[in-house]
């Protein structure tokens, strides 16, 4: 059974009730019982697709154009009303072929952000179109209000859509991609970037970037993002001062990858990362986005780059143990420069009387196979760690919010958390679960209660203890598919009650020392004080070594 996504319900039943409403203003404005109402009705509807609509295909506004037309004024001036009328229901039926065309032509261009030299005049933007006829129907709507005289209405409704037209004609006849492609090679050029960043993922995954962002600043050299789908573009735009570009096509990757840098970065294993590996003059190395033991880790996909940086010998083993012939000569252990700001502990949790343990489930992932989340057993889990009277923080993935079970999953342990709260605890959950970020959250707590995951490595860097949650089949082999359950505590809810295990970590800790020999396994073996500078020089050893290439071939 598919999952039920939960932003793309919430779009249906918008969109349907907008239907609704624009279809129930029509009738009853009909039926001319009601006197304005309707109208004041249809143009709330008009707001609000205005605000949440943008890039829905709508026919709703045809209806509401008509309803506005409905009530305009008619007798002496119903020719004036009857044309402004059908230019404002003509223009929302022709919204979306003509947003088709600037897509198609102006919308497959380059376009970029903090890059001196640069302007692509004659760009528009796919929602210029339906603002265009929203602010026709506005007008046609205010004119069924107000009274007023029709003729000026009419002839500021002829003009602005004439001026939207002849935009749309100059943005897609005067600009073609071509013209502002070569604006941009003359730009990049000057800016002379020495590597490049290639970014490309689905929809509410800039994470997997935006982690890297503040690092490759720390750098020293100019860089360039490469972004491939218009929907990262500006979350990424904002995230950062360096130059981003948007690249929709091929054509437009060529034109970027076509300059002075001479490496490329990929933080994750998307198809398109194929378009800009083929370009054989540049180092392409992949750092991706966690240190986990999830598939990800080990794709065999990784194999096609020139250079894989992991952050210990385990990230290079992982590939081995599961059948991925990657010549050892391709890595880089450069360390996770993330976890730099995660303090160590300070003593031993046995001496903590009351232990604040943070529960972090991981989500339910992309496919079934990526499925590793502990959320079915969350209700289990926080109720073990209530039972030994420890202080929870209750902390799951932000893309569980998106997932229909699993937040039932999560409710059911809030419900838990509240009724202990009630009773005198001082447990977080919630927004109040999120008010500091993830690594300053490890700072605060004694230890950790997580999932195959990421966080699981992130938070070995610590040096405090933490368990992990296995959901597989009770005949498998956790150790042996994660092999970095090994420095945690295994929780196995298939099989039993987690209490005795959490128990034995927080009174007794017998892991302690398994943890600081696999923190360097997995972590590499650099000074914690200068931990990132790894990762900063082996960049820029990186990119020298692809500009000594070059000055070869």
């Amino acid at each position: 059974m598919t999952d039920i996504n939960i932003q793309e319900l919430k779009n249906l039943i918008r969109d349907i009730a907008l239907a609704f409403v624009a279809v129930l203003t029509f009738g009853l404005e009909l039926t001319g019982q009601l006197g304005i109402w309707p109208t004041l009705l249809g143009l709330v509807a008009v707001l609000v697709t205005w605000k949440f609509g943008r890039f829905q295909s709508l026919p709703t506004n045809a209806v509401l154009a008509a309803t506005f037309a409905l009530g305009a004024p008619r007798g002496d001036q119903v020719w004036f009303t009857a044309v402004a009328g059908a230019l404002v229901i003509g223009a929302c039926l022709l919204e979306s072929p003509l947003r088709y065309q600037i897509r198609r032509r102006s919308g497959t261009a380059i376009k970029a952000v903090h890059l001196p030299g640069f302007k692509a005049v004659g760009y528009l933007d796919q929602t210029f179109t339906f603002d265009v006829t929203t602010v026709g129907l506005i007008a046609l709507g205010l004119a069924a209000l107000l009274d007023p005289p029709m003729l000026p209405i009419m002839v500021l409704i002829v003009l602005g859509f004439g001026v939207a037209l002849g935009l749309i004609g100059w943005s897609i006849w005067k600009w073609p991609p071509s013209r502002i492609e070569a604006s941009f090679r003359k730009a990049a050029a000057a800016y002379d970037p020495k590597f490049l960043i290639h970014f490309s993922a689905p929809a509410e995954s800039e994470y997997q970037l935006l982690m890297w962002l503040p690092i490759f600043e720390r750098v020293g050299l100019k860089y360039l993002v490469i972004v491939r789908e218009r929907y990262m573009f500006d979350v990424v735009a904002a995230a950062t001062s360096a130059p981003v570009v948007l690249c929709p096509t091929l054509a437009s990757v060529e034109a970027v990858i076509d300059g002075s840098a001479s490496a490329v970065y990929y933080v994750n294993n998307s198809m398109k990362n194929s378009q800009c590996v083929r370009f054989g003059d540049k180092i392409h190395v992949q750092i991706l986005h966690g240190e986990s033991d999830k598939p990800a880790s080990y794709n065999p996909v990784t194999a096609m780059f020139d250079e894989v940086y992991v952050a210990g010998q385990g990230g290079i083993d992982r590939y081995a143990q599961h059948g991925v012939d990657i010549p050892e000569e391709k890595f880089r252990i450069v360390g996770r420069p993330q976890v730099e700001n995660v303090a160590r502990a300070s003593g031993s949790i046995t001496e903590v009387a009351e232990p604040l343990v943070l529960y972090a489930p991981t989500w339910h992932g992309f496919h079934d196979a990526a499925g590793l989340t502990s959320l079915p057993w969350a209700a289990m889990v926080v109720q073990s760690l209530l039972d030994l009277g420890v202080r929870v923080i209750f902390r799951p993935h932000p893309y569980s919010f998106k997932h229909a079970p699993s937040i039932r999953q999560i409710n059911e342990a809030n419900q838990l958390l509240a009724k202990a709260n009630a009773d005198g605890g001082q447990h977080l959950y919630g927004a109040d679960a999120t008010t500091l970020s993830l690594f300053d959250t490890f700072n605060t707590v004694d230890a950790l209660v997580t999932d195959v995951s990421s966080v699981a490595a992130d938070f070995l860097f610590s040096g405090k203890p933490f368990a992990v949650v296995d959901v597989g089949e009770p005949e498998d082999d956790p150790l042996q598919e994660y092999p970095m359950m090994r420095a945690g505590y295994l929780l196995r809810p298939r099989l039993g009650d987690p209490t005795p295990v959490l128990a034995d970590m927080l009174r007794h800790d017998p892991m302690a020392q398994v943890r600081q020999q696999l923190r360097t396994y997995y972590l590499g073996d650099f000074p914690v004080e200068h931990y990132a500078e790894a990762f900063l020089d082996q960049v820029r050893a990186t990119v020298a070594e692809g500009a000594a290439r070059r000055q070869l071939a």
